[in-house]
């Protein structure tokens, strides 16, 4: 409540009052003072006789002062009523608004009151007296003069508040205001108004003036962009904003409220004593996430000796840690805090990775954030903390205490289902997939609200951050329990393809979806949005900088950068932070010239200098143009990726068919969930596995690219032995074997040698060879000569040999068949009897004598059939 509302209430309630004493007071009209006088009131007249006393009684009133008492007690109402929506109106804005047309409808009362209540006068004397006007009628036209007065004060407190003020709708011509066009006039007032968090919020409202300030209409970027798109102006060095963060005045005033507030709240560990126990000096190390770096220093802390708490692999201790800022030991006021620490004995560097993991699935909060979600998130912060003064000097996780109803909301095995369903967890999950790529996600959500702690990350290779990274196989235990909300689809978030016998059993997930209370504010960003600044103009996160377009594309490969701004494609060269290396043009003088001034300002970590001046940020920001603008916005597109398969298999075919076989991480999940199918992971413990589910996500991987998936779809549909879902067990059609033989050919293009002897057979012998291709000899040759060369890994990752059929037999069946002739062959005696030596050489390595006989014999046959 600010000081107008205060000041206006008090005089709200001090006119409320003296209308209620002046129409209780019968001195309205009076005779004057001699004996006998006669005063008339609207509620009672009285009369002083002979010096007794004072004789009242309820007075007979004409029509015209009985509607001015109606009128009056109205308006004593309305007053009441307008005080009382002003106390309110402390903790709840918008009663203030209400307040001011009750007050309004008060103050039209009392004047049709006063204008009513001299119609009453029919006679010009009362008892034989003449009458004249009271006091009271005097401070009646001052209580009129007040309220107006009141009205008057409430408008224009209403009208310099509002956030709205301007030339048109209430704002200056230096503010801009943001108004939600969905939004009705009357909570034009009420609107709750978040800053932009892709923008440096400095107040809870500076930044719907400042934003826009900065931006300058009417210039057209690139195609990618709106025409009335918007860009940064560059500023002279005389309009520098300068910047202080909370220490403006209403930011000073809002800490300085919550600081009151935090100190209000009691202890909640005060019965505890933890004041009392022994300090300890240790030694703290902090990771920072987008710098990599570890920060160290010596704090003092409180540890309780007792746990009052255990996890599946931690114990918990209440804690006090007093701040190194603190000018008093008074460590009945120090911060809560919890000391975590495993309770069997680990390597130390598991602490370490931990805390790394909080802090790097703290910075995928920050990038959540940064799409404006209804709900925003956080990850406590943590620490490691090594007791120095102890023996060994043990290690303990740190992080403040939270105070709340404790939920966890997702496992890194999926879904857990409760009654008090929360929407934006499960989102961010699913974010954190897509906007990385799919080379992570951040389950294992648990915490008070959406101040989570504890998380997480599944890695596609799952070698990072701990046991509790299951790798792909923990993204697909979050996907088979995961359907998306209306948090997902307004973020544009897709749907992971299901089988829909797996959605059927997801029904009851839907339902408590459902039954969530999340409004959308319907200002949600799209995932991948270009609108979306992903990181400042400051240094790449580390996080960020080890995610590339797949885990497995080569060093060497040339595919697009993506730019973490358009301010570091003209700085930047070979690879960039994000693991693209790029082919654009620079120029030369300009890169010689950063060079130099980096090595100047001491920087040589590939990073810009934090010694540079600000005047360099500002020559910085003018070499932006469109061409970089384009090209930024253009090449974020390759960050995002969706969960479905339909989009990924789009952005494969732009690949070539060599290079796109196991670069699918989704692939790589839909996999795993064919695994967990087998396994029996999906079903009750008596219950029958989903054939039918496995069968569709085996289909799925392999449209994804993956080697082993199309490996196992084509012998599934031929008939042929298996590894891959062993007791399923397809007809044998005509259909299904034009399909597992285009399989086959796909496996054997990918590099797969079995594949290629498949074919190869195929094409030799007829067997497994579909109704819509004959044989022909030219094509066995070339997938059997293919298949001998093939001493290398595959497309897929795997060795693959020497595993199937040995060099010799495929080497004696060539030469056979060039000495044969025919199906498209042209007979070759002389191939014929190379083919028959190099078979026969062969078997001699592998130990098999009398076979390379019998080959060096077919060789001489051969080449005297050449002869002749």
């Amino acid at each position: 409540m600010d000081k107008l509302t205060i000041i206006s209430g008090c005089l709200f309630l001090a006119a409320d009052i003296f209308a209620i004493a002046s129409i209780a007071n019968p001195d309205w009209i009076n005779t004057g003072g001699q004996e006998g006088a006669l005063t008339v009131g609207l509620v009672k007249q009285c009369q002083t006789i002979h010096g007794r006393n004072r004789i009242c009684i309820s007075p007979s009133l004409p029509p015209e002062w009985v509607t001015t008492l109606f009128f009056i007690i109205l308006g004593i109402i309305s007053l009441s009523i307008t005080c009382v929506l002003l106390v309110i109106s402390h903790w709840r804005r918008e009663a203030t608004k209400y307040a001011r047309w009750i007050a309004f409808m008060g103050m039209v009362l009392f004047c049709m009151a006063a204008l009513i209540f001299p119609v009453g006068f029919y006679i010009n004397q009362v008892g034989g007296q003449p009458y004249k006007l009271p006091n009271n009628t005097v401070f009646w036209c001052t209580t009129q003069w007040d309220i107006m007065a009141e009205e008057e004060l409430m408008f224009s407190m209403e009208e310099v508040g509002s956030p709205l003020d301007g030339p048109g709708n209430g704002c200056t011509k230096n503010r801009v205001c943001f108004k939600d066009p969905n939004a009705s006039d009357d909570d034009d007032e009420d609107d709750l108004r978040i800053c932009p968090i892709t923008d440096d919020p400095i107040s809870p409202t500076k930044g719907f003036c400042d934003y826009p300030k900065n931006l300058v209409r009417n210039q057209q970027l690139s195609n990618s962009l709106p025409k009335n798109s918007f860009t940064y102006k560059n500023k002279n060095d005389n309009e520098q904003d300068i910047r202080f963060g909370s220490l403006t005045e209403k930011g000073r005033a809002t800490w300085k409220h919550a600081i009151q507030k935090a100190k209000a709240m009691p202890d909640p560990w005060a019965e505890f004593h933890l004041e009392e126990i022994e300090t300890e000096r240790c030694t703290r190390y902090r990771y920072n996430a987008v710098t990599g770096e570890w920060a160290k220093d010596d704090i003092f802390i409180k540890i309780s000796s007792q746990p009052f708490g255990k996890g599946a692999m931690r114990e918990c201790f209440r804690s006090k840690k007093l701040s190194n800022f603190s000018h008093s030991n008074n460590w009945k006021s120090a911060s809560n805090y919890v000391a975590k620490r495993y309770m069997e004995t680990v390597d130390r560097e598991v602490y370490f990775e931990d805390v790394r993991l909080q802090m790097e699935a703290k910075l995928w909060g920050e990038e959540f954030n940064r799409h404006r979600p209804p709900k925003q998130v956080d990850i406590m912060q943590m620490c490691a903390v090594e007791m120095t003064s102890r023996p060994g000097s043990p290690l303990f996780h740190l992080e403040h205490f939270i105070e709340g109803k404790y939920t966890k909301y997702n496992s890194n095995s999926g879904f857990v289902r409760d009654d008090n369903i929360r929407l934006t967890p499960q989102a961010f999950s699913h974010f954190t997939f897509e906007r990385s790529g799919h080379q992570l996600i951040v389950v294992d959500i648990q915490g008070v609200g959406d101040l989570y702690t504890d998380p997480q990350i599944h890695t596609e290779k799952g070698t990072d951050f701990g046991d509790g990274n299951l790798g792909v196989r923990g993204m697909a235990l979050f996907f088979h329990s995961h359907l998306c909300n209306k948090i997902c689809r307004s973020m544009s978030l897709t749907r992971f393809d299901l089988s829909p016998s797996e959605y059927a059993q997801l029904d009851c997930t839907n339902k408590l979806l459902n039954s969530a209370q999340t409004v959308l504010r319907g200002c949600e960003e799209q995932c991948g949005s270009p609108r979306v600044r992903t990181t400042s103009l400051g240094h790449m996160p580390v996080l960020l900088s080890r995610l590339s377009e797949t885990s497995s594309v080569d060093e060497n490969s040339e595919t697009d950068s993506v730019p973490c701004s358009p301010l570091s494609m003209g700085v930047s060269a070979g690879r960039s932070p994000m693991g693209w290396s790029f082919m654009n043009e620079m120029n030369e003088t300009h890169r010689a010239n950063t060079d130099q001034k980096d090595s100047e300002n001491g920087g040589d970590s590939g990073y810009p200098s934090e010694k540079r001046s600000e005047g360099d940020l500002v020559e910085h920001h003018s070499q932006l143009t469109e061409e970089k603008w384009s090209f930024y916005h253009s090449s974020r597109s390759h960050i995002h990726r969706p969960s479905c398969v339909a989009m990924e298999v789009e952005r494969l075919n732009a690949m070539l068919i060599e290079r796109k076989i196991g670069k699918s991480i989704l692939g790589k999940v839909h996999l795993a969930m064919v695994r967990y199918h087998e396994a029996g992971r999906f079903c009750e413990k008596d219950a029958p596995w989903d054939e039918i589910s496995a069968m569709y996500h085996l289909e799925r991987a392999a449209m994804c690219g993956e080697l082993e998936a199309i490996v196992a779809l084509g012998q599934c549909y031929l008939q042929l032995p298996h590894h891959i879902l062993q007791e399923i067990e397809l007809e044998a059609s005509e259909e299904n074997g034009k399909k597992g033989f285009h399989f086959l050919l796909q496996a054997s293009e990918a590099g797969d040698r079995q594949s290629m002897i498949l074919v190869a057979r195929a094409f030799d012998t007829g067997l497994k060879l579909p109704s819509d291709r004959s044989m022909d000899w030219t094509h066995a040759v070339h997938w059997y000569d293919t298949a001998l060369k093939m001493m290398d890994y595959d497309e897929g990752g795997e060795f693959d040999g020497m595993q199937d059929e040995p060099r010799y037999l495929l080497l004696a069946r060539l030469a056979e068949m060039y000495q044969e002739g025919g199906f498209n062959l042209d007979a070759d005696p002389q191939r014929a009897g190379d083919l028959f030596t190099e078979a026969a050489d062969a078997a001699m390595e592998a130990m098999k004598g009398r076979l390379a006989n019998q080959y060096y014999m077919k060789a001489e046959e051969a080449w005297a059939t050449m002869e002749e």
